[in-house]
């Protein structure tokens, strides 16, 4: 955690945004891997994964605000 209190915020935002278009690029590797781990459908899968990326979107566009 310290390591990322310190990391100024505009670093922060562009490795948010990075890990948000990896998950949208391997969203349906995700997907698979919930399904085997947890017996969900492939559809709830893919809804679990979409909830996340949310998430991060929505924190992304939060901190950008302070750049």
């Amino acid at each position: 955690f310290h390591l990322w209190s310190t990391t100024p915020v505009s670093a922060r935002a562009r490795k948010m945004f990075n890990l948000q278009q990896l998950i949208n690029k391997h969203t349906d590797d995700i997907a698979a891997i919930i399904t085997k781990e947890q017996g969900k459908t492939l559809a709830d899968a893919r809804g679990d994964v979409f909830r996340g990326l949310g998430l991060l979107i929505y924190f992304y566009y939060f901190l950008i605000k302070f750049i």
